[in-house]
C-alpha cells in the first residue's frame, strides 16, 4: 500500500501562497525574540525559576482536555516577553501567576472550550491567588505586550518546514510506502519534541525561531532514521512491485528535499553545515541541563534526553561538566 502525505487542498494552498505566508512569518518572528530577559530586567528571578515555571507549565497543557498542542509555546512567549518588558520587578512567588494567566489567554485565543477563571483559582492555582489578580494580570499582559498574543514561535517554523517536505516529496515521488510514512511522522514527532525541549533554554530566546527550527527538522530527520533502523521499520513488507533500493531512495529524497528548502529559505545560513553544528550544539546543551537538573525536569528532561540522544549521553565527564558549567 501507497499513502499520500498531502491532501489536495492543502498542495494547493502551498503551492500558492508558501512564500507569502513565510515570508510574513520572517518579517515578525523577532517580535517573539527576547534579550537578556531575566538578568537586566529580572534580576530575582534566576534561570533554574523560570525553567522550573516552563516545565509545571508544560506538564498542564499534557493533563488538560485540550486539542491545540501549541498553547505551552505561545504561553511561554508570552510571559517571557512580559518579563522583558515590565517596569516592574516579578517576585518569584508571582511566576506562576503570570505563566498561569499567560496561558488562560491563550485558550480564550486558540480554543474553542477555553479555561474558566474558576479553574484557575482553585484547580490549577490551589486557591494561592484571587480572581482579582488573575484579571489584574491579563490586563498587564496586554498592555504590555501591545495585545500581540502570538508572533511565531519555533514551533510554527517546524510545522510549516514539515509542509514543505511534504509538499516536496509528494511532488516529486507521489505516493510513498508505509515504512517511507513512518519515518517521516517519526521526524516530526521529534522535531516537536525538540521544540518543546528548547523552552528551558534561556540562551536560545534570542536566536531566530526559523533557525531553531531548522535545527528541530535537522534533529528529528536523523534521530527518526536510527530510531527506524533500530526497530525494523525498515524491514516491513513492501508493497508488490517494490524493492529496498526503492525504499532508500524514498527515505533518501526527504533528506534531499530538506536541505533544498533549508538552502532556498534560509539565506543568511551560508552553508548547510551550519544548521548541523548548531543542532549539535544545541544538543550538548540539553545534555546538560538533563545532567544537572534531571531530578526536577520529569516533565521535559528527565527520560526523554536519555533517550534522545544516547550517544551524547554517554560522553558526559569533568571537562563536559566544566565546559558548559555556566549555560544555565
Amino acid at each position: 500500500m501507497v499513502y499520500k502525505i498531502l491532501r489536495t487542498e492543502e498542495l494547493k494552498y502551498i503551492h500558492e501562497y508558501w512564500q507569502e505566508y513565510f515570508e510574513n512569518l520572517r518579517k515578525t518572528e523577532s517580535h517573539s525574540m527576547v534579550k537578556k530577559v531575566l538578568d537586566r530586567h529580572q534580576p530575582v528571578i534566576t534561570r533554574y525559576l523560570r525553567a522550573h515555571l516552563i516545565d509545571w507549565l508544560t506538564h498542564v497543557c499534557d493533563v488538560l482536555p485540550k486539542e491545540d498542542f501549541t498553547l505551552p509555546f505561545i504561553a511561554t512567549n508570552m510571559t517571557d516577553r512580559f518579563f522583558m518588558l515590565t517596569n516592574k520587578t516579578i517576585r518569584p512567588e508571582d511566576m506562576q501567576l503570570t505563566g498561569l494567566t499567560a496561558l488562560f489567554m491563550v485558550s480564550k485565543y486558540l480554543e474553542i472550550t477555553p479555561l474558566f477563571l474558576d479553574q484557575l483559582v482553585n484547580e490549577m492555582g490551589y486557591r494561592k491567588y484571587k480572581a482579582k489578580e488573575f484579571v489584574d494580570r491579563e490586563t498587564e499582559l496586554m498592555s504590555q505586550l501591545a495585545c500581540e498574543i502570538d508572533p511565531p514561535t519555533h514551533l510554527d517554523f517546524t510545522l510549516l518546514y514539515s509542509k514543505f517536505i511534504r509538499s516536496q516529496v509528494q511532488n516529486f515521488r507521489g505516493p510513498i510506502m508505509k515504512p517511507t510514512l513512518t519515518f517521516l511522522l517519526t521526524a516530526e514527532y521529534y522535531a516537536c519534541e525538540y521544540c518543546k525541549m528548547l523552552l528551558a533554554d534561556l540562551d536560545m530566546l534570542s536566536v531566530r525561531p526559523s533557525i531553531l527550527a531548522a535545527t528541530a527538522i535537522k534533529f528529528g530527520l536523523e534521530y527518526s532514521e536510527r530510531y527506524c533502523r533500530d526497530h525494523q521499520v525498515f524491514d516491513a513488507p513492501l508493497p508488490e512491485g517494490k524493492s529496498k533500493g526503492d525504499l532508500e531512495e524514498e527515505i533518501t529524497s526527504i533528506s534531499t528535499s530538506w536541505e533544498q528548502i533549508a538552502t532556498t529559505l534560509l539565506h543568511e545560513v551560508a552553508d548547510y553545515a551550519e544548521i548541523a553544528a548548531f543542532t549539535r550544539e544545541i544538543e550538548e546543551r540539553m545534555v546538560f541541563i538533563e545532567k544537572k537538573h534531571g531530578k526536577k525536569f520529569t516533565t521535559i528532561f528527565k527520560n526523554k534526553v536519555t533517550r534522545y540522544f544516547p550517544e551524547i549521553y554517554e560522553r558526559r565527564g569533568a571537562d563536559f561538566e566544566d565546559k558548559y558549567k555556566d549555560i544555565i
